[in-house]
């Protein structure tokens, strides 16, 4: 993967139909980190990718002339708070003290969790949820071997917390 750093590259997961495309930042042995290209040319956010469910990589023509167009669209692609600590306790950690949403994914790509992480503990992430009205749900206790995905500070969540924010200062007004 070292080959790889600051590239875009498309991961194949287990039981997913569609790849995961992203710019290298960083990788361990258990996890690499990418600059989320959801569609097209646009980066939004990180997403954390668990490497027991990759079942392939590439990087075609189609990899490279994205590439191309999303570094002529950016001036800097890596935000250096993301890069500084890689390891999934650290993100996690980072998360939490930022207060900042994250979003799981488990088995089902259609299927995810959004919450706030409070902790990992035992070989879990402990999830405070939110609903897509910024609702809080339930805790959850979601076992690291299980997540396939974790992705935190793109357009949606981002969102989604300044709602939620917004609708607690409303009511801290009324």
């Amino acid at each position: 993967m070292k080959k790889y750093k600051e590239l875009l590259i498309s991961l194949k997961l287990k039981s997913r139909r569609m790849p995961v495309d992203g710019i290298v930042i960083d990788y361990d042995k258990d996890w690499t980190l990418l600059k989320y290209n959801p569609v097209d040319y646009v980066l939004d956010g990180y997403i954390l990718v668990n490497n027991k469910k990759v079942k392939g990589f590439q990087r075609s023509q189609e990899e490279l002339f994205k590439e191309k167009i999303i570094k002529l669209k950016t001036l800097t692609l890596m935000n250096t708070k993301a890069s500084a600590i890689f390891n999934l306790e650290s993100i996690v950690a980072m998360l939490v003290s930022q207060n900042d949403l994250l979003q799981i994914e488990t088995s089902s790509e259609s299927v995810t969790y959004v919450g706030y992480a409070s902790l990992i503990n035992e070989g879990s992430i402990l999830l405070s949820s939110v609903n897509p009205n910024g609702k809080k749900g339930s805790k959850r206790s979601i076992p690291i071997n299980e997540i396939r995905t974790i992705q935190y500070e793109n357009d949606y969540l981002t969102s989604l917390k300044l709602y939620i924010e917004h609708m607690k200062s409303k009511k801290s007004d009324s």
